[in-house]
């Protein structure tokens, strides 16, 4: 992992680094997917021209809800403007919860399908409890979250989450192993003091991912990690 310091203006710093890792993959299929809360601001400070014809473009995770202000779908196609997103996430009217993951993983399994030389590059960001994507933790139950997130042959899962833990419970997201084996590099975005104790046990190579699920960025193939935080 390459860690890069930016106190002044770290979205835009992480934007660039998104952009020069994009740029080692021009020659190949690319698929971006942006994660939810502050890491998709990124795709707001991208180049107008930063996408090509042969780019696929989606978001990482998404809430099941039908209110677009929540969608994490519905908020990157206003950050992008005109850029037209090509797997849509949010749940169609009568559409189930398992029923959106087992479509968002159909779409995700024909484009590597389509693009065997494809690269996956993607946002993260890190919660205070520890999460990203959609990932949540669940430190009670590790048995669960192994079920969920660990699943050799699961690229996506929906699911629901204790409702203390999230006021948005419903969750579609890419899994654990999604992240280790599928995704090709990442930028992780992290801002913010009231982050600094959770950075820190995500770098320090001993947290239990049912705890702290966004560790799994040490085992990732290539991570850049953009932070204003010391």
């Amino acid at each position: 992992m390459r860690i890069i310091y930016e106190k002044n203006n770290p979205t835009e710093k992480a934007a660039a680094e998104f952009a020069k890792m994009a740029s080692e993959c021009k020659d190949a299929p690319r698929l971006f997917m942006f994660s939810g809360g502050s890491a998709l601001e990124i795709a707001r400070c991208l180049p107008e021209n930063f996408f090509t014809e042969r780019d696929t473009v989606t978001i990482l995770d998404e809430r099941y809800t039908q209110d677009e202000a929540n969608s994490n779908f519905a908020n990157l196609r206003k950050l992008l403007g005109n850029r037209i997103l090509d797997i849509d996430t949010r749940p169609k009217k009568g559409e189930s919860l398992g029923e959106v993951a087992d479509r968002f993983e159909q779409e995700l399994k024909l484009w590597k399908e389509n693009n065997p030389d494809g690269k996956i590059i993607i946002t993260q960001g890190v919660g205070e409890d520890g999460h990203t994507a959609g990932i949540l933790p669940f430190p009670e139950d590790k048995e669960k979250f192994s079920e969920l997130f660990r699943s050799s042959d699961k690229w996506v899962i929906g699911y629901r989450a204790p409702v203390e833990k999230n006021k948005h419970a419903e969750r579609i997201t890419v899994t654990i192993d999604f992240l280790l084996n599928q995704v090709a590099a990442s930028l992780l975005y992290v801002r913010g003091e009231n982050k600094k104790e959770i950075l820190a046990k995500v770098l320090s190579d001993k947290a239990d991912l049912a705890e702290i699920p966004a560790a799994a960025v040490l085992e990732m193939k290539e991570v850049v990690l953009v932070t204003d935080i010391k």
